[in-house]
């Protein structure tokens, strides 16, 4: 696990028009933002940020569930015992199992709207 401090990395892995938005994940004060690398291969990217109450995860990109549930697990070491908290829409099956299957459980549910052709 290696903790990113400048959006380099990120640069290889993400278009250039990712690049700006991911950079101001990384660098939000009081933040942390961690990429899985195995092989010479990003596999994995995510950030987290002071909330109200413990921790906000997000973003989070992984190539597999167990990549994803290596960068979750680090985030929960990071936050020293206080809350984590992560959006995981019902569109995101994966992300639910995984949540569920970590002792999370729903806070409150939020839903997703769209008008026109759903996004990919």
């Amino acid at each position: 696990m290696m903790q990113i401090r400048s959006g380099g990395l990120i640069l290889m892995a993400f278009s250039e028009s990712k690049s700006e938005y991911l950079r101001l994940w990384i660098q939000q004060p009081d933040g942390h933002a961690f990429g899985l690398e195995k092989r010479g291969k990003l596999r994995g990217f995510g950030a987290m940020r002071p909330c109200v109450s413990g921790w906000k995860i997000g973003p989070l990109f992984a190539d597999s569930r167990a990549d994803a549930q290596e960068l979750l697990m680090a985030f929960g070491q990071q936050a020293m015992g206080e809350s984590i908290y992560m959006d995981a829409p019902e569109s995101n099956p994966e992300a639910n199992y995984l949540c569920r299957s970590l002792g999370m459980s729903e806070v409150f549910g939020c839903v997703r709207m769209y008008r026109g052709v759903l996004p990919l």
